[in-house]
């Protein structure tokens, strides 16, 4: 077993990223990381035997990493991510969508990189184009798919992603570059004929940057090609457009997808080609090499989510049964309610907002929060319905609560009754700790019921998984098990290395993986997110941020 605290921690925050990292992933660098990680693999480990891919022979670790949900209020990401890179996870997904992300991406592989920890050569860079901010411009060539980001794969829409990502990165070459989501171009009147144009005109493009070297691979990323119930291009489809745009020796190697207990598709459909092959079977017939991401988080129809991750219950601030057996158990919820009581009556003692200098109550231009972010034991008390799940509460508690609470604070605090309330300020900001405090341990408690029924209905449907103790291990060795070469995933805390990556089981046999994939019911275990808005919260405060 793996001891991260035996592995070396380096201060990456003094690191300034001055120059572009040279280089690019090759088959013998990725061989040679991977033979210097294998001492520290268990015999039995699934991680032990990496996969190649068979056209560019690179070796890839069969967990990588996805900076998708790196957010900026947790640190723990940085040391996580140093750990995966130390311990076998040579692949590296950047999300264009999260600068938070790439900044730390960027600072982590280059800082280990100049301390001489990695070389360029073992590690292999991926990233996505397709989704981008609204231009405000419209073309055939764009979709705007919501009020806050619009969609193209166009080449000069590629162009501009690619070399904003570049930069952002400080890397001279992305090792894979996956269009996104391309079904989103298809037009209520377009043909396959039409689309298919569409996508030889990317790809032809991916074919010149690859010639230029600011790629070396690319690929489709899609929530779309696993499901062959909807419209859509094959596999094959989009194989040979790519023959087309790039010959026999094009560069199109690599598909990635959502994959975990609920979005199954690649595994169960077997429709394929006309023939009986999962989605795995058949990329592997074409030489092409699967990346399942989100394996943790899965998405229910309807946009609820379920999330297969045990919590730690911190039991420092109250004592909660470790047993509990109702998520509503009577003692448990009297602490949180006391503390949301005791908060809202204290803001009834906050003055009127219009005591208030403007720019506090009102907003400067729309984007600052009103007085009500000082009132939220009260908006909380009234969306509680909405935040009755632990990853929702977390997300937005970082978000919109936190921000949007300290932003108002500061705003008061340095304002002509600042000095005034300065003590109001102190109380205030520790009944909301200790409300959110309570409410959060709350919520972990009632996590951890639910997954513990998850957990005994996974052992109910494979016995061979009853060894593994968290439900994480459960999921990866299941997937891992099941014919994809890669999953992504997001370790928040150097803790869960070991568990998702070093020493994480051997494999399911085929029986154990099926009867799982295929008999598993996940609307019978109420872990659901809610997807609905909360009512009564202050404007946002960070350009950023997510709706609610």
């Amino acid at each position: 077993m793996l001891n991260v605290r035996s592995l070396s921690k380096l201060n990456f925050l003094r690191f300034n990223v001055r120059q572009y990292a040279a280089g690019k992933a090759t088959s013998e660098g990725t061989q040679r990381y991977y033979l210097d990680k294998l001492q520290m693999f268990a015999e039995n480990a699934i991680t032990r035997t990496p996969s190649v891919s068979k056209r560019s022979n690179w070796t890839i670790g069969r967990v990588g990493f996805d900076s998708t949900q790196v957010s900026n209020n947790n640190k723990n990401y940085q040391v996580a991510l140093q750990f995966a890179l130390q311990s076998g996870c040579n692949v590296v997904h950047i999300d264009p969508n999260n600068v938070i992300g790439q900044e730390l991406c960027a600072v982590v592989l280059n800082g280990m990189i100049e301390e001489n920890v990695l070389k360029r050569d073992e590690i292999i860079i991926t990233s996505q184009v397709g989704y981008h901010e609204p231009t405000g411009r419209d073309s055939i060539n764009i979709v705007h798919f919501d009020p806050t980001k619009d969609h193209s794969i166009a080449p000069s829409s590629i162009k501009d992603q690619l070399a904003l990502l570049k930069e952002l990165l400080h890397m001279d070459t992305i090792d894979i570059l996956y269009l996104t989501d391309p079904e989103i171009q298809y037009a209520d009147d377009d043909d396959d004929a039409t689309f298919s144009n569409k996508i030889e005109e990317a790809f032809s493009y991916m074919e010149q940057l690859v010639q230029e070297g600011q790629i070396q691979r690319y690929g489709i990323h899609s929530r779309f090609l696993p499901d062959q119930s909807r419209r859509k291009f094959t596999l094959k489809q989009y194989l040979d457009v790519a023959i087309k745009a790039g010959g026999e020796d094009h560069h199109f190697e690599y598909i990635s997808f959502p994959y975990n207990f609920v979005e199954k598709q690649p595994y169960q459909h077997r429709a394929y080609n006309g023939s009986t092959d999962n989605l795995f079977q058949n990329a592997q017939h074409y030489n092409i090499s699967t990346i399942g991401h989100r394996p943790l988080h899965a998405i229910l129809p309807g946009g609820k989510s379920v999330k297969f991750v045990d919590v730690r219950v911190e039991n420092d601030t109250h004592s909660f049964e470790p047993t509990l057996q109702d998520p509503n158990q009577e003692t448990a919820l009297n602490v949180f309610m006391d503390s949301m009581n005791e908060t809202i009556r204290y803001e009834q003692t906050l003055p009127d907002a219009d005591d208030f200098p403007t720019d506090i109550a009102k907003g400067e231009n729309h984007k600052l929060p009103h007085i009500g972010a000082l009132r939220w034991g009260m908006i909380l008390s009234g969306n509680l319905s909405r935040l009755d799940t632990l990853h929702t509460f977390e997300n937005v508690l970082e978000n919109r609560i936190r921000p949007e609470l300290h932003y108002a604070h500061e705003k008061l605090r340095k304002s002509q009754m600042g000095k005034k309330y300065s003590q109001w300020l102190v109380q205030y900001n520790y009944l909301c700790t200790k409300m959110i405090r309570d409410y959060t341990t709350l919520l972990k408690e009632k996590h951890l019921f639910e997954v513990r029924n998850a957990k005994k209905h996974v052992d109910e449907l494979c016995p061979e998984l009853i060894g593994s103790e968290t439900m994480s291990k459960k999921v990866m060795r299941t997937l891992l098990s099941s014919g994809v070469d890669c999953v992504l995933t997001d370790p928040r805390h150097e803790s869960q290395i070991d568990d998702l990556v070093v020493s994480i089981g051997e494999h399911v046999s085929e029986k154990g993986v099926k009867d799982l994939m295929e008999k598993a019911e996940w609307r019978t275990i109420n872990f659901e997110e809610s997807d609905e808005p909360m009512e009564g919260q202050p404007r946002r405060s960070l350009d950023n941020d997510e709706d609610l």
